[in-house]
């Protein structure tokens, strides 16, 4: 049987098989649109059943018959279903009258809403449950199907209804119907174009041409195995198209272009290779080609895929000829030339002076724009001197022996002037050129009475100083060298031209050349404009080109060179001493090295040690590497020593070999050094690359060789340093006399203090930064109000603390208390101060600390419990002081914090009564406080 897995196997040997050669009409896999109508089917159920099953035997023209089963609907003519619940199992059963043929049970392991078969009428039952697509591999034998036969199905069902929970039973008689029979035998094979379709005889070579072949689904039985009579067709059928050119079958590969091997004729689907036909319809197979020229044999077969061809022998159309044929020649007057009379090369029209009765050839190209070569092509050359008022034009004729050649007419012009040359091609008189809009071309040449001559002289040279802006510097033609330039680097040099003395001509061809002595200079020269400046008028003009020297010392030579013209087809002005002159100039071993801006190496984890990115930020007390890359962009290698320049608060160290650096020609090297920071803030870093102790000099200037960054430290999250001697807590209350601390009837006194909390910062300049300082009292299960300040911080250019730049005074109201908080009672006082501070031997420092304290300012009679700091059960209280702050240069956000906790002694009454039944309690901090964080 043919399970799923060889359902598979057989879709793909029949994409083989339309790639390599013909068709075969072998029902495939109607998976794909699996799922029947009703036929007529009875249930039973021990639940809802809601569904069916359908049925159908399909017939080919030997009688050999298929079985399809489905759940749910189908519809036979577009072969579209819905299925309704799976298969469990089925039963099928032959019946001749009374006697039976074969019976088989199928049962399904997996789900499966569809059933096919090749029915063996030969073999009296099986019982197929070794796979559960519920398809089978037995072919038909020699005993057909008879049109007293009758198949019933029975099934069980599992997964009915909307909710899929339902099972049951299905039973009915399959009908019995006709494959589809795909009959290409007197199609015919059309262009596709101009808004129709056209028969198919001929094309242009090599254009692309859409094709069309109608697939109709809708030829009748006649006759069939069922019996005399003709039966429409009612069946839908999916269908692949296969196109041959002179026998060979055409592949898309790719689809539409050109490939010497897959695709010879540029063939390409257009809407698909394989289409679904439904019953009574016709669907086009509609390709294109390519085709080059020739007559070209075209076929094009319809592969059935499913369900299957009832008639195998017709389905390819009859073998069309199709030629492909260039139509009528369309030339073209294309490019003028001219040619000594003699013969010889050819030259541009103007290439070389033409003079009055010399006679030359002139060399008019026939261009095949399209359609077949033809000839002899006829041209008629007309030349008008327009320099001459009422000039009589001249007519020369000539002949090319074909398109794609050229007509050489010999021509002598009879007087100088500027002549309009018309150039018109012409076809034999029997071939019709369709286009002659392009049979004529215009053009111009100067004619001379004599020889051109002109006088070049060479003024002086020059270069441009790369060391110096480019700065042009002359050289002298005698004495000392001018300047010193650096071996191995490309210089570019400039002769002046004075071009003067134009003679029946108004421009010259001049060609420089530079030697050094004897040695012709011109494989080491590349040239910026020439060797050769064409058609140069008269005025001053130069010769440009760049020039390098290289030596193996370090020692200065000196280089003199000559620059010399010549005007070929003119006067020779070698002749001349003004057409030369000598420059001398100093070379010497140099290098040009560029330190690139500093770079971190690794961004801090252990994953990225060796990566390489920007100089950003790292933490306190963490080290940190970071390099510059020398580059050395000359032919020469050096060697160089690399100076960090930094803080001195900075730990610093060398990583590997910072002296004697070995920078290759055309290379690079690196050099890396090492911080650490105890202290927030942003360090300018440089490092500053020089010449080793004899290696060649380096005269850039020096900011090519500094490489700058900024490392930013910041904190770890936490202050330098907390002096918990001066936090502390005393508060003080009135209650009932004789009676315990609590509850409180005044509240007199509440004040806790936290001073000498200090970050240690390195000051770049005199603003610090830019500080908040939030602190905030956690009373048992009550948060007070944060007391907050912020502004700018100054540097303290005195020994003396300087506190006035960011501060609250005495009395300062909470902002933004609750509504029930008594802020008329209780107030807070704040600053944020800097002082200098020294940390070792190392002065320097800024310190930054912060002080605050809370107070009260007058009594609060019978107070809520939640601020009486403690409550009744002297639980501890914290408070939390947070300092965020952006130092200057750089604004990178930072934030230290700390958590202290102030666990409380119990209250102690002081035998102090106020005379009015009430008596003192105390109350303060114990020892030890402790950073610590809120429970």
């Amino acid at each position: 049987m043919i399970s799923l897995r060889s359902v598979t196997t057989f879709t793909a040997a029949l994409v083989v098989a339309l790639s390599l050669s013909g068709c075969a009409d072998t029902a495939t896999n109607p998976l794909t649109s699996s799922g029947l109508r009703p036929s007529g089917a009875s249930f039973s159920s021990s639940k809802t059943v809601t569904g069916a099953i359908d049925s159908r035997v399909l017939l080919n023209k030997a009688g050999d018959a298929s079985l399809e089963v489905h759940t749910g609907t189908f519809d036979d003519a577009t072969n579209v279903a819905a299925a309704n619940g799976t298969l469990s199992s089925l039963t099928y059963t032959v019946k001749n009258g009374s006697t039976m043929v074969t019976t088989h049970t199928v049962k399904f392991n997996k789900t499966a809403s569809s059933y096919f078969v090749h029915l063996n009428l030969c073999q009296s039952s099986n019982d197929d449950d070794d796979d559960d697509d519920g398809s089978s591999s037995a072919s038909a034998c020699s005993q057909h199907w008879l049109p007293a036969y009758k198949l019933t199905v029975s099934a069980n069902l599992k997964g009915l209804g909307s909710d899929g929970k339902s099972s049951g039973t299905a039973s009915g008689d399959a009908i019995v119907m006709y494959l589809p029979d795909i009959d290409l035998t007197q199609q015919a094979l059309s262009i596709v174009g101009g808004g129709g379709l056209t028969p198919a005889t001929s094309v242009t070579p090599a254009v692309p041409t859409t094709f069309s072949v109608p697939f109709p689904n809708n030829k009748p039985i006649v006759n069939g195995p069922l019996g005399s009579g003709t039966v429409p067709n009612g069946v839908g059928v999916q269908t692949t198209c296969l196109v041959t050119v002179d026998g060979l079958p055409q592949l898309p590969f790719p689809s539409g272009v050109y490939n010497k091997y897959t695709n010879p004729n540029a063939f390409g689907y257009v809407g698909g290779v394989t289409q679904t036909i439904a019953a009574g319809t016709s669907i086009p197979c509609q390709f294109t080609l390519s085709l080059p020229a020739g007559a070209h044999k075209i076929v094009v077969t319809a592969i059935v895929l499913y369900p299957g061809d009832y008639d195998a022998t017709n389905n390819s159309t009859a073998t069309f000829t199709v030629t492909a044929a260039l139509g009528p020649p369309d030339i073209a007057a294309a490019t003028l030339q001219q040619q000594a009379s003699t013969g010889g090369a050819l030259s541009p029209l103007g290439g070389f002076t033409v003079m009055a009765t010399v006679p030359i050839n002139l060399v008019q190209w026939v261009s095949l724009v399209s359609g077949a070569p033809t000839g002899p092509i006829a041209c008629t050359l007309t030349l008008t001197n327009t320099s001459i008022a009422n000039s009589t034009p001249v007519s020369y004729n000539g002949s090319a022996p074909s398109s794609s050649a050229s007509c050489v007419v010999l021509v002598t012009f009879p007087a100088a002037g500027t002549y309009t040359i018309t150039s018109t091609v012409a076809t034999p008189a029997t071939v019709t050129d369709p286009n002659l809009l392009n049979n004529t071309a215009t053009n111009t040449l100067v004619v001379t009475s004599g020889p051109p001559s002109s006088t070049v002289a060479v003024g002086d040279i020059s270069y441009a100083d790369p060391y110096n802006a480019g700065a042009i510097n002359a050289l002298t033609a005698t004495g000392a060298p001018e300047d010193t330039v650096h071996a191995g680097d490309l210089v570019t040099y400039t002769a002046g031209l004075n071009v003067a003395g134009l003679t029946n001509t108004s421009a010259v061809n001049v060609t420089c050349k530079v030697m050094e002595g004897t040695t012709d200079l011109a494989s080491r020269i590349t040239w910026v404009t020439g060797p050769t400046l064409n058609a140069v008028t008269a005025g001053q003009k130069a010769c440009v080109f760049k020039l390098a020297f290289d030596e193996t010392d370090n020692v200065a030579h000196n280089h003199t060179i000559t620059v010399s013209v010549t005007t070929p087809g003119s006067t020779n002005n070698a002749t001349s001493a003004s057409t030369s002159l000598n420059g001398t100039i100093s070379n010497v071993v140099r290098v040009h090295t560029v330190a690139a801006p500093l770079q971190r190496v690794g961004d801090g984890t252990a994953a990225n040690a060796a990566a390489i990115v920007n100089m950003d930020t790292t933490k306190q007390s963490t080290a940190v590497t970071f390099q510059t890359v020398i580059a050395n962009a000359t032919t020469h290698a050096t060697r160089v020593d690399c100076a960090l320049t930094a803080n001195t608060l900075l730990l610093q160290a060398a990583v590997g070999t910072v002296t004697g650096v070995n920078v290759p020609a055309n290379g690079s090297a690196k050099c890396q050094f090492k911080v650490t920071a105890a202290t927030v803030g942003s360090y300018p870093l440089s490092v500053t690359v020089t010449p080793s102790s004899g290696a060649p000099l380096d005269p850039i200037p020096a900011a090519d060789h500094v490489a700058n960054g900024v490392i930013t430290v910041v904190s770890t999250g936490a202050f330098t340093s907390i002096n918990l001697q001066s936090v502390g807590l005393d508060q003080r209350w009135y209650s009932a006399s004789g009676g315990p601390a609590f509850p409180v009837y005044s509240l007199n006194v509440q004040r806790l203090d936290i001073n000498q909390m200090a970050l240690l910062v390195v000051p770049a300049q005199a603003t610090l930064g830019h500080f908040t300082l939030n602190t905030q009292i956690v009373n048992g299960a009550y948060s007070y109000p944060v007391a907050s300040i912020s502004g700018d911080v100054l540097r303290s250019e005195t020994s003396g603390t300087r506190c006035s730049d960011v501060a609250a005074p005495a009395g300062t109201a909470y902002a933004n208390a609750p509504a029930d908080f008594p802020t008329a009672n209780i107030t807070f006082a704040a600053d944020i101060c800097a002082a200098p501070t020294t940390v070792g031997t190392n002065t320097g420092y800024q310190a930054i600390t912060i002080d605050f304290t809370q107070s009260m300012t007058h009594a609060i009679i019978n107070p809520d419990p939640k601020f009486v700091l403690g409550g009744a059960t002297a639980a501890d209280v914290y408070v939390k002081v947070d300092l965020f702050f952006s130092l200057t240069p750089g604004g990178t956000s930072d934030h230290v914090s700390a958590i202290i906790r102030l666990p409380l002694n119990a209250p102690r009454s002081a035998d102090i009564n106020d005379g009015n039944g009430h008596d003192l309690w105390t109350q303060t901090s114990a020892a030890p406080l402790v950073v610590t964080s809120i429970p």
